[in-house]
């Protein structure tokens, strides 16, 4: 028999060059009448999606040291993050046609059972190449994109009552997680059959699709949505580092406003979900100090929020490596476990922490006017919460590490405010100085975010 074809890589628009890429993008944006202004990103139901503070705890890399795992999952619930991100690999739960590595999948139920006995959900990422289906290339052919099918039908009916959120592929926009080059098309395939594949085992399972690298280039996502990816998704996950620059200084908010107008064009707007993102500790470009990622892990997630983001995730809970010219082992917010001291939590756990606590139960409600390079971003309590009589304000200047001094910049403001102020707190929850007289709230904003609590009308 012939060899099968493979799924050919698109010519137009993903092949185009950047200049024409940003030319047509806006061309077809225009004639659709879409663009920057349309209404916020679409939502997951009430009661359907996770906490909007997740994190990639990566449990299943520790799963073979048992104490190390436990230890991680109670780092994991101190954060209160409400869910990780897991890694699913298929190479090496399936190493051979059919056949299941036990001590593989074991290791993944402590994983699953760690996690859930501190309140932590996880969402699963289906990923890895095969050695026995694609020779450990990116999927290409029918035959190849139905053994990865096979392979979620038989995870998610595994973990059925205990995984409801399942994401296809990490990063297939880049070679290295799809060698030997991106290829949307077939990405779309293998996206179409593993849904098709989840949804006829566990109806009510929810698939996370895209999980692109970057936002500074949309046509991958662009190519997704040409090719039907939206009709499997039920939410597009995107990874927007932004490191060393602040994620408000970035085209990020931009380019969120436009998947909007994409997404529109080719059927109901889809969820978006931030299944990575962080600022590394590391030496040299993209490495940040440690202040500085505290402040732009707050800043990024409140602000990921504001753009219509349902839910993000940070990339990780612990270094990876010991070395510090390393970058991509050095996101952690705890160090590594060889370290001394292992497993130090670094000042933005602590605020992570803050954040998920003073934010838990509410919802982004609306943008304050303050000024060219200030923020104020108003939280509101959800309907479901105990406390409806706590409205949260969140407030910093818009500073960026990668410009000297200016992340030192400090500005007092004069804040009309009505009501009743409770608490104004800093990055990690200690009381700031403030003033307040019941008409006007003054206080000294920097880079590093504040948040005024009480029931008041800004």
């Amino acid at each position: 028999m012939p060899p099968e074809p493979e799924v050919r890589p698109l010519f137009f628009p993903f092949n185009l060059p950047p200049a024409f890429r940003v030319l047509v993008l806006l061309l077809v944006l225009a004639w659709g009448g879409f663009g920057p202004a349309q209404p916020a990103l679409a939502q997951l139901p009430a009661g359907q999606a996770p906490s909007p503070f997740g994190l990639g705890a990566y449990l299943h890399r520790v799963a073979a040291q048992p104490l190390l795992l436990d230890r991680l999952a109670d780092l994991a619930g101190l954060t209160g993050a409400g869910w990780t991100r897991e890694e699913f690999n298929w190479n090496l739960i399936e190493p051979r046609p059919g056949e299941y590595h036990q001590p593989s999948l074991e290791a993944l139920d402590q994983v699953v059972a760690q996690a859930a006995a501190r309140g932590i959900e996880v969402v699963g990422l289906i990923t890895g190449a095969s050695g026995w289906s694609s020779g450990g290339l990116g999927p290409s052919t029918e035959a190849q994109f139905r053994d990865f099918a096979s392979f979620v039908a038989f995870l998610v009916d595994r973990y059925r009552d205990r995984i409801r959120f399942w994401e296809i592929w990490n990063e297939p926009n880049v070679d290295v997680f799809w060698p030997p080059r991106p290829n949307p098309a077939a990405y779309v395939r293998l996206l179409t059959l593993a849904a098709e594949a989840a949804r006829a085992v566990n109806p009510e399972v929810r698939i996370i699709g895209g999980s692109v690298a970057e936002l500074k280039d949309l046509f991958f996502v662009f190519s997704l949505f040409i090719l039907g990816a939206g009709e499997s998704m039920d939410i597009l996950s995107i990874h927007p580092y932004t490191s060393p620059e602040p994620l408000e200084g970035s085209t990020t908010e931009y380019n969120l406003s436009l998947l909007s107008g994409l997404a529109a064009l080719f059927g109901p707007p889809k969820p978006v979900w931030v299944t990575e993102i962080g600022f590394p500790t590391c030496q040299g470009s993209p490495g940040v100090t440690e202040a500085d990622q505290a402040r732009l892990l707050v800043r990024a997630y409140l602000t990921l929020q504001a753009a219509g983001v349902e839910t993000a995730a940070w990339y990780d809970l612990k270094d990876d490596g010991l070395d510090p010219l390393d970058c991509g082992s050095r996101f952690g917010l705890v160090t590594h476990q060889a370290d001394l001291p292992p497993l130090r939590p670094r000042p933005a756990f602590q605020a992570f922490r803050t954040m998920a606590g003073l934010l838990a139960g509410s919802s982004f409600s609306r943008k304050l006017d303050l000024g060219f390079g200030r923020r104020g971003l108003v939280f509101d309590p959800g309907l479901g919460g105990t406390d409806t009589r706590t409205r949260t304000l969140a407030l910093w200047l818009v500073t960026d590490p990668t410009k000297a001094g200016d992340q030192e910049r400090t500005e007092p403001l004069e804040l009309p405010l009505r009501g009743r102020v409770d608490s104004v707190v800093d990055l990690f929850g200690q009381p700031l100085d403030h003033s307040f007289d019941g008409q006007s709230l003054s206080l000294t904003l920097s880079g590093s975010p504040v948040y005024v609590q009480g029931w008041f009308e800004p």
